[in-house]
């Protein structure tokens, strides 16, 4: 296992690689709709590796939970993403007050930019894909802090997300609590947690202030 635990200090200049290539160019319905497809077939190559590291993380899991509350969860929120994209992307026509007329009003979807997603031990792996292929859908880019407490999937997740995405598109970093409060400290875009009310309230008292 490959636990490649990332060092605090090496959040932030990660975060601003991601905050750059997010300036620099806005994905396109092509290049989304190839994310998506690169994201199902990373899940679907993985699928007995996950199946196996659940086992072990959780000491023993019977493999059609993982299969069908990890696997295809997250692959039906891929396939969700990917049959709506063209959809969610086409600008929404808006009426406009009679004194701006003949002018037209409106509404062009545009990517926040940064997205953290963090993920919890329960169901580590669909709570981490199904945020993420939401994220790539809407032209954003992600880094992903799974938990602590399954090891071996985080690894997993780190790998096969490397492996499908260039690191200023999807980063997966790994490590304890420390680095869980350092990472939900940075200046996100927009910041998906799941967990418990507790830990969720010390997540929204370290977000930056706008």
């Amino acid at each position: 296992m490959d636990t490649a635990l990332t060092p605090v200090e090496n959040l932030a200049p990660a975060f601003q690689r991601l905050r750059a290539a997010h300036l620099a160019h806005i994905p396109g319905y092509g290049e989304r709709r190839a994310a998506l497809d690169r994201l199902e077939q990373a899940v679907r190559e993985a699928r007995d590796e996950l199946v196996a590291a659940c086992s072990a993380d959780f000491g023993r899991r019977a493999p059609l939970e993982t299969l069908g509350a990890d696997v295809m969860v997250a692959l039906d929120e891929i396939r969700h993403a990917r049959k709506h994209l063209r959809r969610w992307m086409k600008p929404q026509r808006r009426a406009v007050n009679l004194s701006f007329r003949p002018a037209r009003g409106e509404v062009r979807y545009a990517p926040l930019g940064v997205v953290g997603i963090v993920a919890p031990w329960n169901y580590p792996f669909q709570l981490a894909i199904a945020p993420l292929a939401s994220a790539l859908a809407a032209g954003n880019r992600v880094m992903i802090k799974p938990s602590e407490f399954t090891p071996r999937v985080s690894a997993l997740l780190a790998r096969m997300l490397g492996a499908a995405f260039g690191p200023d598109q999807v980063l997966v970093v790994q490590g304890d609590a420390a680095l869980g409060a350092a990472f939900t400290a940075l200046p996100f875009d927009h910041l998906l947690f799941t967990g418990s009310t507790e830990v969720g309230r010390r997540v929204m008292g370290r977000r930056p202030r706008t």
